[in-house]
């Protein structure tokens, strides 16, 4: 683990460094920083700034005052200033507009959780997220692809899926019910008067 004695408040990049450098995302993060600080900030130009720093990892070149490099997007994120945002996950990604895969492979880290009880370490990292039974938001489809079909998910994250409800489909994950399976499950919302005559007509077309 690459570690350093660093001074934050010495650290204020270089604008004009090429992009993915120390210096450049050391100038990004504090214009990111300033930005969500900023009533009415200029979602464009935020847009534009998050999605650089994701394409060139910024953050790989970012140190926390311990001088410990950030592991991923999602650390980084969440870490309170002036190392990190300040923010959640589900902030960055209404505001910074991520693509699915720019989601997926900032999610690699973050796979969902086992089925089981959260440990008091997890809890109190904020590593477990609830979701509610039967959920099919995207970022619990990118999660437990990271988890169940890693396989999957690094195709996601490439774009040879263009959505991650296509790549659940692959995984298993959702289920396409079969146009049998449709036809039963409409006839059993019927009363049963429109049931039992419904069906003879069904078998005779």
């Amino acid at each position: 683990m690459r570690t350093r004695t660093v001074n934050m408040d010495a650290e204020i990049g270089d604008p004009s460094a090429f992009e993915g450098t120390g210096p450049w995302a050391t100038f990004l993060r504090g214009s990111l920083i300033r930005q969500l600080r900023e009533d009415g900030q200029d979602r464009t130009k935020f847009e534009r700034d998050i999605r650089r720093f994701g394409q060139y990892r910024g953050w790989e070149r970012l140190q926390k005052r311990g001088g410990e490099y950030f592991s991923s997007f999602l650390e980084f994120v969440t870490h309170p200033e002036p190392e990190g945002l300040g923010k959640d996950l589900a902030y960055i990604v209404g505001v910074g507009k991520l693509s699915t895969q720019e989601l997926a492979e900032f999610l690699k880290d973050k796979p969902l959780a086992d089925h089981r009880r959260p440990t008091v370490e997890e809890s109190n990292k904020g590593d477990i997220i609830t979701f509610k039974k039967g959920t099919t938001c995207k970022t619990y489809l990118i999660r437990r692809l990271w988890r169940d079909r890693p396989d999957i998910a690094e195709k996601l994250a490439k774009g040879e899926y263009t959505s991650a409800r296509q790549a659940a489909i692959a995984a298993g994950i959702i289920k396409i019910p079969s146009a049998l399976e449709v036809a039963v499950k409409a006839l059993r919302k019927l009363p049963e008067v429109e049931r039992t005559t419904a069906l003879p007509l069904r078998m005779s077309q």
